[in-house]
């Protein structure tokens, strides 16, 4: 097994990289052959369908296989990379979060986790007729071109709805579905972690009053507004500390935490150690785990 080097992580936003999303609609559709990417992320979502290769891939930490067949939904908080033994044909999809926003199913569809796994042939051929209507429609420029390519991107975004939730294996929580009102409260704070939101925008969101926000949050999750925000702030930063070499300063107003003291003690508070600490143990778990797999 090859070893992931430790690169300086490559920040992929719509903004800085114009050629990954069209300008008018936001999305970009390509088909290539893959032998080597570094460890990345990037602030839109990303579908990548294996057709031929190969390897494994590295989300969030964790290594998974990666042949033809297996289908990667991506998220913009999600960190990934390859590691290819043959090189990978991938029909890959990415589009702007504001997407999902625009669908009538917004708050439905929440997953809010990656997704990876082996889909059937008649699942593939799904995703490929989709992917490549999409992809007529963005060249063609067709009359009602935008409400089209909606319809079809809902109608992939359910597939991958229907995939997630028979995948428990990629959710961390097994609580029982939320409320419609519920769902899209947290749908906002994971759309937004990273910038100064409070309660009070969450409760504008839902048009509620603050206090039965709160009381929700802590009724259908059992941990309060601050507790999810924190954590998922926190769960990033960690991330990040271990898949790039910014600096610690840096990660923690990345991961929207406007007080570097208050980042440091609610780190400290979860794990233990510092973050530095936290950084250098974690690389050299994973730098014996990759010699080991070598051996």
């Amino acid at each position: 097994m090859k070893t992931i080097e430790l690169l300086n992580l490559d920040t992929w936003t719509s903004d800085k990289y114009q050629t990954y999303l069209s300008e008018k609609y936001k999305i970009s559709i390509i088909h290539h052959t893959i032998d080597k990417i570094p460890i990345h992320w990037h602030d839109f979502y990303e579908i990548d369908l294996c057709l031929d290769g190969y390897g494994t891939t590295l989300i969030n930490g964790r290594e998974y296989p990666v042949s033809a067949g297996y289908l990667s939904f991506m998220t913009p908080i999600d960190i990934h990379t390859f590691n290819i033994e043959k090189p990978l044909t991938i029909l890959n999809i990415k589009f702007d979060p504001s997407w999902i926003e625009y669908s009538n199913f917004s708050e439905s569809f929440l997953i809010t986790h990656f997704v990876h796994r082996k889909i059937s042939p008649e699942q593939i051929e799904l995703f490929k007729l989709y992917i490549n209507a999409i992809k007529s429609e963005i060249t063609t420029d067709k009359f009602m071109t935008r409400s089209y390519i909606l319809h079809l991107l809902s109608c992939l975004l359910i597939e991958i709805l229907r995939i997630s939730r028979d995948n428990k294996e990629n959710h961390e929580d097994g609580k029982n579905e939320l409320s419609n009102v519920v769902q899209k409260m947290v749908y906002y704070v994971h759309m937004h972690f990273k910038e100064d939101i409070t309660l009070e925008s969450v409760a504008n969101y839902v048009e509620l009053s603050p206090t039965y926000v709160s009381n929700l949050f802590k009724t259908h999750l059992g941990y309060g507004f601050k507790s999810l925000l924190n954590n998922l702030r926190l769960k990033h930063a960690e991330n990040l500390l271990i898949h790039s070499n910014e600096s610690v300063t840096n990660i923690s107003y990345f991961c929207g935490f406007q007080s570097f003291s208050h980042f440091l003690k609610a780190f400290k508070r979860k794990n233990n150690i510092s973050p530095r600490e936290f950084r250098k143990n974690r690389r050299i778990t994973e730098k014996n785990y990759s010699d080991n797999q070598d051996n």
